[in-house]
């Protein structure tokens, strides 16, 4: 069975910048689904963050976590 394209590197980089660059947040968002990910962890990191960026609230290491 043939996987689909994947970049696990990129994906942890998309996933660290939505906590390091406050400006680059909403243009992610408007890009980016959970689904445009590979690893399940991944997806639900980036649903979290999205729930916290939906609120306003920070999105940091710190605040992922405690969504999760």
């Amino acid at each position: 069975m043939r996987q689909p394209p994947q970049n696990i590197e990129a994906e942890k980089h998309v996933l660290g910048c939505l906590m390091l660059d406050v400006d680059a947040t909403s243009h992610t968002f408007e890009i980016l689904n959970s689904e445009c990910f590979y690893v399940p962890k991944h997806k639900k990191i980036f649903d979290a963050a999205r729930v916290l960026y939906n609120t306003n609230d920070a999105i940091n290491t710190f605040s992922v976590s405690e969504q999760l």
